[in-house]
């Protein structure tokens, strides 16, 4: 099958970004043709076994003027010799209105704009009501993430809606199809020179985990009884407010009074502003770290944790299972749907639940070690060959007609 997928970043450290490089990579290794096409990138997949074609795109706050640069794609992408489009995200979602093509849409979700500024929240009310009522209804298709992202889409448009998992064995290099799925690795990008990866070497690690464990904790300095409690995401509290990181910041200076051995990591974009708030808090800040050491960053964590507020699918906390991390996280969006609530970790339902949960775990270790084991089975059903299975059987219904 030829398959074209239309997005517009790939940066690392962007959870869409990644998982459509990690599909593209997987329906590569499977034989189909695939051709990703972004309207930026910083360089991070020049490697990829898949067709990555830069379709250069202005983008704008304003999204009808970002859609409306996006026009001059449309003559070139019903030339293209591809079966069928997967189209992911803002902003190509209006293109099955004019492309000659079958047409599906992956759905992410819209996420709440709930401390956004006054135009940001105006800007995703329109993506909201154009993607509901008028793009996602031209399509032939949609794939969302999650039930979750399913249930909060119009009615008309969730009896044309297929919920696919995401895969998550992605950071294992020992796994079994790994090799053949994932033959090049991801590379860091030159922050001073856009779309061009730095000129370094980037190794695929295949010691094993007891070895990276001990590693990352004597690089963060943590000794045989501490804790290490480990969020991965966007950091900063104001720029993505329902992440919830405001929580976890109060939360650790709090907590470390009582558990002195108790130690917090978080993993993610940001700047230097970032990194002081976090140590202002007591967290150590893995801020822009590089993805070939995500790996080891999970095995060397205890327990995982996560306030935000809503998920599509939630990419880390699936992630934190699979290396045997029993997890936190509100009982919410598409959380109960990827963990097992009081078997892999805890939902809880508010603030006081969840330090009450955390300190649960903290305090036994005979509990953290039946959790994780637990995580590691029930995380094997979430694997890329299953994501791209379900998706390719989306595209044979839809060209079957």
């Amino acid at each position: 099958m030829k398959i074209g997928i239309i997005t517009a970043w790939m940066r690392l450290g962007w959870g869409v970004d990644l998982t459509l490089h990690l599909t593209a990579s997987t329906l590569k290794a499977m034989g189909h043709e695939v051709r990703l096409y972004c309207a930026n990138h910083d360089g991070s997949y020049a490697l990829a076994t898949y067709d990555l074609i830069h379709k250069p795109v202005v983008s704008h706050p304003f999204f009808p003027r970002f859609e409306y640069r996006a026009r001059v794609y449309i003559p070139f992408f019903n030339q293209e010799p591809n079966d069928i489009y997967l189209i992911a995200t803002q902003p190509f979602f209006y293109y099955p209105l004019f492309l000659k093509k079958p047409c599906v849409h992956w759905e992410f979700g819209i996420v709440p704009t709930t401390g956004f500024s006054m135009s940001q929240k105006m800007m995703w009310s329109y993506m909201r009501f154009t993607q509901n009522q008028i793009y996602h209804p031209a399509a032939d298709h949609i794939v969302s993430i999650s039930e979750f992202t399913k249930s909060i889409l119009p009615p008309r448009v969730q009896r044309k809606t297929t919920p696919v998992y995401l895969g998550v064995e992605h950071y294992d290099p020992h796994h079994p199809d790994h090799n053949k799925l994932f033959p090049t690795p991801m590379l860091q990008p030159d922050p001073d020179n856009f779309g061009k990866p730095l000129d370094i070497e980037v190794p695929v690690d295949r010691r094993s985990d007891e070895e990276l464990r001990d590693e990352f904790r004597r690089e963060i300095g943590a000794g045989k009884d501490d804790v290490v409690c480990l969020y991965v995401g966007r950091i900063n509290p104001e720029k993505q407010p329902y992440k919830g990181t405001s929580e976890l910041f109060s939360m650790a200076g709090d907590m470390k009074k009582d558990y002195p051995n108790l130690k917090w990591v978080m993993v993610g974009l940001g700047d230097e502003s970032d990194a002081k708030l976090c140590r202002d808090f007591g967290i150590i800040p893995l801020l822009n770290h590089p993805d070939w050491k995500m790996r080891q960053v999970f095995t060397g964590a205890d327990i995982y944790v996560t306030a935000s507020k809503w998920e599509g699918f939630d990419l880390p906390i699936v992630e934190a299972q699979y290396f045997g991390k029993p997890v936190v996280g509100y009982n919410l969006a598409a959380h109960p749907e990827v963990v097992k609530d009081g078997e892999t970790g805890y939902l809880v339902n508010d603030n006081s639940e969840f330090r009450m949960r955390l300190a649960e775990l903290v305090g036994d270790p005979a509990l953290r070690e039946r959790m994780g084991s637990e995580g590691k089975k029930w995380t094997r059903k979430f694997n890329w060959v299953s994501t791209a299975n379900g998706l390719l059987s989306v595209f044979e219904k839809v060209l079957q007609g």
